[in-house]
């Protein structure tokens, strides 16, 4: 959409206006409205970064259309929308068409009015038009005036976040013209705003707008927002605002808005300003945020540094394969190299080869090893006029094309002898001490007055000095806040004036370790005092962060401690396989007094997940019938959830061990080890308790069944049917007593067998009795509770099935009575809701002797 200014909001002529609207779709439609784009040039590289998308209508009748006259009509009459989504259809043709002749394609930003928002989901038109072609929303940028922000801000509040939860960047347009505040730049988290083009306007003749705007640009990069300046027109504008950090510019002193055909011709011509490779997009966004007027430190407090400077020389350096290049500075250290090093970066580049052997061979070296390891230097220099120059040199960033690695450079300040009573610089310091300091302290012993330095959270900046008194009494104070509790005593007994100064003049130092209280837990520090070797009585005190080391110590320590127990545990209870100790947060794990045996599994000793490896090692050595229980029941959560519970994880299965299957236990238990948690797990061998435990029941088992089994029969005796008796008695008594049906059975002429044919053909008899029984009730228990009487408890099938098997009885005893053969009685009854299991045998009983009489008159 086309941008204008509304200061002065003039009348439509209701002309103009008819004509738009009459003409608008065939404008569309025909072509008349066009896409311009007007590059936004990066200022870390002079390379095109990104474009904004611009609307130009231009009439056969009329010619080209004031963009405030068709663009007003537009948003009055509820069509901005149509116009809007037309040139992100446009953009995305535009993109596709660039990248198809070979060049870099870069995100193109667009315009949106309040309007759109109300004539559609505007959000959702935007990402499905983006997705459709295949573009990255990267690479489409939203652009929303400030001025319509303040008119409905929780709306459009919602419409931005969507934006950039979808992927979308948004920028603020025109900012600084009305409704602009910080705090709400903190609440909509911008990817970049926009300057008003009146800044611009405003640098030519006025010295007040400089200051306004280097503070705006101060505020807004302190936010993490990109800083992009509108109406750049003159090379004295480009300069001011790349010196004061503004990260990209836009205006006619670079480029004029172009259509696609004019881009591709000036490429061909070579007369483009190049695109930017997206790959290096994040090198240079690094670079472009440092702003060379924000160094926090004053530079009031050193007296080497008033006669020189009114703020900090800083410079981005870039280093090369074979040379360095100044990419970008304030005025003041251009005033320093002009005072200092006049032969330093006259052309902005310089050959190693003249860096190598002479002035800034130091710095170079120095250079160089900060882009290998990253870390910060603070180093000395000497000019030509024998001046020490202290320099503070810090990685910035490593183009991942090129190789070409990035520096911000301040200067921190000059020793000149000349000067008298030269205090120390933060250079000297900092040199002091290690570079891997927390706090740095530079206290005079005659007034106990000092000035506190320190490093920002990731230890890379400079951070704001403070000023104070009474340095020991108010260190004491602090540290009863600050220090660990369990190492505070000793503290405050050794940190007092005398223990130090005692220390100094017979050791030269002072040196002790503590900890101090984080929000994640107590981190061990290392305070260590030394002299300043200068005029006066002073002294330099850095506390550095030694809790990795420490803690590195701390773990062998406890290693060696735990060997010990856990060999004690083994030997005295000499059935444990191994024991591990694992971190319930990390799962790092360590394995202590494994048996030879176990040691020969190949398993690790050590590693960064218990819970991962021990499955992975399940499968190769637990035995294979055991192996689905235990994945199904070995988890880190299970076991937590079990200990929390229980106070332990206990669960028995075989591994194979010496090519035999063994039971062992493994046991889990949470203890305290040093103030933190520690989850102890132990492999405990119980194959022969386990084994002798087989043994047990299974004779016991074998002792119930011959107590329980009818010797002649097989079947079960009138002891196991008083058992299950009892066990239906207490069901009946507790309201849960199942279906059942009792069969009561009597073998008829047993005593006559016994009399004439004897005892061994009775237990025939018998045998060939209770074989027609079972045949009959084949899914239930058949119990002889007598000589010739027998009982049957049905469940189930053979439940349902009662009066079908009763039924088959009375027809097998017909086929018995007329070959001669074992004639049964049967009678039987169903659980009615009786008090015993007693009432119900009795009616079945009962039963029995009736039939028994009926047989009786049909054998006869």
């Amino acid at each position: 959409m086309g941008k204008y200014q509304r200061d002065y909001i003039a009348p439509i002529n209701e002309d103009d206006r008819e004509y738009v609207l009459d003409n608008f779709d065939k404008a569309l439609r025909e072509g008349w409205i066009q896409v311009y784009n007007q590059p936004i040039i990066r200022a870390a590289n002079g390379m095109v970064s990104d474009e904004e998308a611009l609307a130009r209508w231009c009439d056969p009748v009329i010619g080209i259309m004031d963009a405030e006259c068709f663009i007003r009509v537009l948003e009055e009459a509820g069509l901005i929308h149509k116009l809007d989504l037309y040139i992100v259809d446009n953009l995305m043709n535009k993109m596709k068409k660039q990248a198809e002749e070979g060049l870099y394609v870069v995100s193109e930003s667009i315009n949106l009015s309040r309007e759109d928002f109300d004539a559609c989901d505007m959000v959702e038109e935007i990402r499905s038009r983006v997705d459709a072609a295949g573009i990255g929303r990267d690479k489409l940028i939203i652009e929303i005036k400030e001025s319509i922000i303040g008119n409905d801000f929780a709306f459009m509040k919602e419409q931005i976040e969507r934006f950039q939860e979808l992927g979308f960047k948004v920028w603020m347009d025109d900012f600084g013209i009305g409704f602009s505040a910080m705090e709400v730049l903190e609440d909509l988290h911008y990817d970049a705003v926009k300057l008003n083009m009146k800044y611009m306007e405003s640098l030519k003749d006025s010295e007040s707008c400089k200051i306004i705007l280097v503070g705006v640009i101060r505020m807004v990069s302190g936010l993490g927002i990109d800083i992009i300046a509108e109406g750049v027109e003159t090379q004295e504008q480009a300069e001011f605002l790349i010196e004061v950090g503004c990260t990209k510019l836009q205006g006619y002193f670079y480029s004029k808005p172009l259509l696609l055909e004019g881009i591709l011709e000036r490429s061909r011509k070579g007369e483009l300003i190049g695109f930017e490779n997206p790959l290096e997009s994040d090198y240079y966004t690094s670079i472009g945020k440092v702003n060379l007027y924000d160094m926090s430190i004053s530079i009031e407090d050193d007296e080497t540094l008033q006669d020189y400077f009114d703020t900090m020389p800083m410079a981005i350096l870039e280093t090369g394969q074979t040379s360095i290049r100044l990419v970008r500075c304030n005025k003041t250290y251009r005033e320093f190299l002009n005072k200092t090093l006049p032969e330093a970066f006259s052309n902005k580049e310089v050959d190693y080869n003249l860096m190598s052997n002479g002035r800034g061979s130091g710095f170079l070296k120095a250079l160089r090893q900060c882009g290998i390891d990253g870390k910060r230097v603070v180093m000395d220099e000497k000019t030509t006029s024998g001046k020490i120059v202290h320099v503070f040199i810090r990685r910035i960033a490593i183009n991942p094309v090129t190789g070409v690695i990035a520096f911000a450079i301040v200067v921190l300040g000059i020793i000149d002898d000349t000067i008298p009573n030269a205090g120390p610089t933060y250079a000297y310091v900092a040199r002091a001490l290690s570079s891997d300091y927390i706090n740095l302290y530079y206290v005079n012993l005659d007034n106990d007055t000092f000035i506190e330095y320190s490093a920002d959270k990731d230890y890379e900046d400079l951070a704001v000095e403070r000023h104070g008194e009474n340095f020991f009494d108010a260190s004491r104070r602090d540290a009863k806040t600050q220090i660990y509790e369990e190492d505070l005593d000793v503290f405050l007994r050794s940190f007092t004036k005398q223990n130090i100064l005692e220390n100094l003049d017979e050791h030269g130092s002072f040196t002790i370790t503590y900890r101090i209280k984080r929000k994640n837990g107590p981190v061990y520090v290392n305070m260590k005092v030394v002299r300043i070797k200068t005029r006066g009585n002073h002294i330099i005190i850095g506390v550095n962060n030694v809790d990795a080391q420490m803690k590195e110590q701390e773990v062998l320590e406890r290693a060696k401690e735990e060997r010990k127990t856990y060999k004690r545990i083994t030997a005295l209870s000499g059935d444990y396989i191994c024991i591990y100790t694992v971190d319930p947060k990390t799962n790092h794990y360590t394995e202590y007094s494994a048996t030879s045996d176990y040691k020969n599994l190949d398993i690790d000793k050590e590693g960064e997940d218990f819970f991962e490896a021990t499955v992975a090692d399940a499968k190769r050595y637990v035995y294979l019938e055991d192996l689905d229980v235990f994945l199904s029941s070995f988890s880190k959560e299970k076991i937590l959830s079990q200990i929390k519970k229980n106070g332990v994880f206990s669960m028995n299965y075989r591994i194979v061990l010496s090519e035999e299957p063994i039971y062992i236990s493994l046991k889990a238990a949470m203890i305290e080890e040093i103030g933190r948690p520690q989850l102890i797990v132990g492999l405990i061998n119980i194959d022969e308790q386990v084994k002798r435990d087989q043994e047990y029941i299974y004779n016991l088992s074998l002792a119930r069944n011959e107590a329980n089994i009818d010797v002649l029969t097989g079947v079960k005796n009138k002891h196991a049917y008083v058992d299950v008796e009892m066990q239906l008695n207490n069901m009946i008594a507790e309201d849960q007593a199942p279906e059942f049906a009792l069969a009561v059975l009597d073998l008829n002429g047993l005593k006559a067998v016994n009399d004439t044919l004897g005892h061994q053909a009775g237990d025939e008899f018998i045998k060939m009795g209770c074989s027609i029984i079972c045949g009959i009730f084949r899914h239930s228990p058949v119990f002889r509770v007598g000589g010739d009487e027998f009982a049957v408890i049905c469940q189930g099938r053979d439940y349902k099935n009662i009066d079908l098997l009763m039924t088959r009885l009375e027809e097998r005893n017909s086929k018995n009575i007329d070959s001669g053969s074992v004639v049964i009685a049967g009678g039987m009854a169903r659980y009615q809701g009786e008090r015993s299991v007693a009432s119900v045998f009795e009616r079945a009983d009962v039963a029995m002797y009736e039939n028994k009489k009926y047989l009786k008159t049909l054998h006869t």
